[in-house]
């Protein structure tokens, strides 16, 4: 199980130099929410969160989700997020860098 941690470690720790669109993401997992009448539901969210702000349409549908107990969690990779609005929509989030992780790892 190390070496699929080293590995996912690895792959974590490179950069693709592009941006993050949220939105088609996020829209996808609300409309399928709706659609299948699911309650209760967690959305995970996993990136560096380099990304525009979210815009005043996406925050409403999530906030309407929430409001039917729809839970919002998000982990952001590579150290402090260079946008925050997605974040701030979430219940709850947690910063990962893999710095950290590296030096967590060294024994």
């Amino acid at each position: 199980m190390g070496s699929s941690f080293d590995r996912l470690g690895d792959f974590l720790s490179q950069s693709f130099h592009g941006g993050t669109d949220m939105e088609p993401v996020i829209t996808h997992a609300l409309r399928k929410i709706s659609e299948e009448g699911y309650m209760e539901t967690d959305i995970i969210t996993v990136s560096d969160f380099e990304m525009r702000p979210v815009d005043y349409m996406l925050a409403r549908s999530i906030e309407h989700a929430k409001a039917k107990q729809t839970k919002m969690y998000a982990i952001s990779l590579g150290g402090k997020s260079a946008e925050t609005s997605y974040l701030q929509l979430c219940d709850k989030y947690w910063e990962y860098s893999i710095q950290s992780s590296k030096n967590l790892n060294k024994d």
